[in-house]
């Protein structure tokens, strides 16, 4: 990186050895030569050379392994700013040097008068090269800086925020330098100047020629550089974009340039970001929800008020489940084999629930309370209750837990309306569903030991899906806090066909 830094600083040796060496060929003035290469070398090289080895020293620190990032940061923004203020003050003293030394003063200076020759001298020497130098060094100091950026990011993952710059800033200075300054420069040469021209040896078909060959190494340096500032951080944002398509959320660009694209490539960080927190958020969320339920949340941000689960009064159907004879099962096992078991067991009916759309709402040992119709709507909530229950059943009669255990569980389910939402202190938050119709569902769970029974539906969850489902009368269930007992209904096996279908 330190040879790239130096050949930019030192390209404007180059560009005036293409100017003089023209200037040298068209005027048939060999005798300029000795004196043009001294001030080139002496001057523009030793100068230069200096000026990038003092600014670049602390990126070379940094390049060494000698400083952390973040001390190299202000030293790269500034790289640009200083690199070409250094050049327009070596330009200066090249101009001093070659009217010291007349290199391009005319062999008879008498034929022109003094005042006109030194005016001459003065704005081709100071506009001329200093424009075409500081362009050709901006240019190429600011491909370096962009490389500087993208090796920082590569090194240290440090982006270096865009300070805000404009591109049709820089467009304007290389369409200005490429095509009006040539323009203008032609006509002082053609008209003011043209008599000094005449005493230097140039025609002026020569002399626009002259001036049409810097505007073409002008154009050239535009051409290259100002296409990589483009396409280069395009060419980032695109393949990184693609990342993101494949789901790949940890993908970030360099910020390599100050201007919009900086500015883009600043705003695609932290739209990645975003996607990457909210991509967190979701599946820890789904630890206690649906993947579904937490994607529809994070997608309608109505239903989250604070950080919380807005509090809403619906009806709902809920499903309470709860394992037989599991105290008698923990007799026998060590703490570590029961957490095990219940650990297997709550795995496995976690997904029946969230297949049909239930949210698990509440553990209570080895006893589950699920809703259906909360926190996100769900119109065919009762009979999405009912067909999870037949699942739950079903998956515990194919499975075997650790050990060979066979696990069977009560379930009862209530459709009613009820209030849930998020409560507890903000670092402690629980969903709660709230109402008589849960007392309702537990009621109906426990009803099963007495009518021998795997599952008890409430009438006003069989009413709710009568149409879709059949149903078994199991007599009625006295409920604490209910005056009169309540009709449970028992489903019949073949629902589960008829929910397949």
């Amino acid at each position: 990186m330190t040879w790239r830094y130096m050949a930019a600083m030192l390209s404007v040796m180059g560009v005036d050895a293409a100017l003089t060496g023209l200037y040298v060929l068209m005027s048939g003035r060999i005798d300029v030569l000795p004196s043009a290469i001294a001030v080139n070398v002496l001057v523009l090289g030793a100068l230069n050379g200096l000026g990038a080895w003092l600014l670049f020293r602390p990126v070379a620190a940094y390049l060494g392994g000698k400083v952390p990032p973040e001390r190299v940061l202000p030293a790269i923004r500034r790289l640009t700013r200083r690199s070409v203020a250094w050049t327009m003050t070596v330009t200066v003293v090249y101009s001093a040097a070659l009217l010291a030394l007349g290199v391009f003063t005319p062999e008879d200076a008498s034929a022109v008068a003094s005042l006109k020759l030194r005016a001459f001298m003065l704005v081709w020497f100071l506009f001329v090269y200093g424009v075409y130098f500081c362009f050709v060094v901006g240019f190429a100091v600011t491909d370096v800086v962009a490389m500087l950026r993208a090796e920082v990011f590569r090194r240290d993952a440090v982006v270096i925020p865009a300070e805000g710059g404009s591109m049709a800033v820089r467009l304007i200075v290389a369409f200005g330098v490429v095509t009006i300054m040539p323009v203008a420069v032609t006509v002082l040469d053609v008209s003011v100047f043209g008599d000094i021209r005449q005493a230097q040896g140039l025609r002026t078909e020569r002399v626009v020629f002259l001036d049409l060959f810097g505007a073409l190494i002008a154009a050239a340096v535009a051409l290259v550089f100002v296409t990589r500032s483009v396409t280069r951080p395009v060419a980032r944002m695109a393949a990184a974009a693609r990342q993101v398509a494949a789901g790949e959320l940890g993908v970030r660009v360099p910020v390599t340039t100050d201007d919009e694209l900086g500015v883009l490539s600043d705003g695609f960080n932290g739209m990645v970001s975003g996607l990457r927190e909210r991509a967190l958020i979701r599946d820890t969320f789904g630890r206690y929800v649906s993947d579904s339920v937490a994607r529809a949340i994070l997608d309608d941000p109505s239903l989250l008020k604070s950080g919380r689960l807005s509090g809403r009064e619906a009806v709902a159907t809920l499903l309470f489940a709860d394992l037989k004879s599991f105290t008698a099962l923990c007799e026998n096992r060590n703490p570590g084999q029961v957490l095990g078991l219940l650990d297997e067991y709550l795995t496995l009916i976690a997904d029946p629930i969230h297949r049909h759309g239930g949210v698990i709402s509440a553990f209570f040992g080895d006893a589950v309370l699920a809703t259906f119709n909360l926190p996100l709507p769900d119109p065919d909530h009762a009979a999405n209750g009912v067909r999870c229950a037949l699942a739950i059943q079903e998956a515990l009669g194919d499975s075997r837990f650790s050990g060979g255990v066979k696990l069977k569980a009560r379930i009862g389910i209530n459709t009613g309306r009820v209030i849930a939402g998020s409560v507890g202190p903000p670092d402690r938050l629980a969903y709660m569903v709230l109402g008589a119709a849960v007392n309702v569902a537990a009621r109906l769970e426990s009803a099963n030991k007495v009518l021998g029974t795997d599952i008890l539906v409430s009438d006003a969850t069989r009413l709710a899906c009568a149409d879709r489902l059949s149903f078994e009368a199991m007599g009625t269930v006295p409920v604490k806090g209910v005056q009169d007992p309540i009709a449970a209904y028992r489903p019949q096996p073949h629902v589960q066909a008829m929910a397949a279908s």
